[in-house]
């Protein structure tokens, strides 16, 4: 289903609206663009809701999360002849918000580095637990977008990020530090940093800021300190 008022006048275009249907929810925008600049220039409103996870990336296979509604907002500027220049030079901001689904137990205690818990999940398999919410703020500037909030709330831990995505660099720089609402006595609550580029990322435990518990995280910096996961 797609709805399209399309105008165009001196070499400016406007799509006022521009709405269709797209996994399992509906994408609402108005976007115009400027074909009198050198760069074009365009300016983008959209508003997201009731999208599926699986639905939006179906080539991926997410075992670890399972979708709930997802929802959004974007107000951008931008310029360039193609997407990757568009949102290399992105200004403005944007939201997301996921109600409802489930995430792996175990790639949640692995978040907060827990080991005891995490082991008990490798050897008696694995669980689902339910995702309460997940909302992030962005801010984008010049095509760099940076975290203003993010937090996953969970039943066993809520997990913040923080950082930026470098758009033009195509580079992510962020962090997800975990805390647990359960007790663990194996626990490092160390945080988890994300590197690398959008299509080859990196992560890896901060092991030299973790939380020292009764000497185990000194034998597993020695074992695992600099190897990327």
């Amino acid at each position: 289903n797609m709805e399209a008022h399309l105008l165009v006048a001196d070499g400016q275009l406007e799509l006022a609206p521009l709405n269709f249907s797209v996994a399992g929810g509906t994408l609402e925008s108005h976007i115009r663009m400027n074909g009198r600049s050198t760069p074009m220039a365009t300016r983008a409103e959209i508003a997201a809701r009731g999208l599926r996870l699986a639905q939006l990336m179906p080539t991926v296979t997410l075992k670890a999360v399972t979708s709930g509604n997802i929802g959004g907002r974007a107000k951008l500027e931008m310029t360039g002849q193609s997407i990757a220049q568009m949102l290399g030079s992105a200004n403005g901001e944007a939201a997301l918000i996921m109600n409802g689904g489930s995430v792996s137990e175990l790639a949640v205690r692995l978040a907060n580095l827990d080991v005891a818990n995490s082991l008990a999940r490798l050897l008696g398999g694995d669980r689902r637990t339910p995702i309460r919410c997940l909302v992030s703020n962005w801010n984008a500037s010049k095509g760099n977008f940076e975290i203003q909030s993010m937090v996953l709330d969970t039943p066993k831990v809520n997990i913040y990020g923080t950082g930026n995505v470098d758009m033009k660099a195509e580079a992510l720089n962020m962090r997800l530090t975990a805390h647990s609402k359960t007790f663990s006595l194996a626990s490092l609550r160390g945080p988890i940093d994300i590197g690398g580029t959008l299509k080859h990322p990196v992560v890896r435990p901060e092991l030299g800021m973790v939380i020292v518990r009764g000497g185990l995280a000194a034998a597993l910096a020695t074992v695992t300190a600099g190897i990327g996961v």
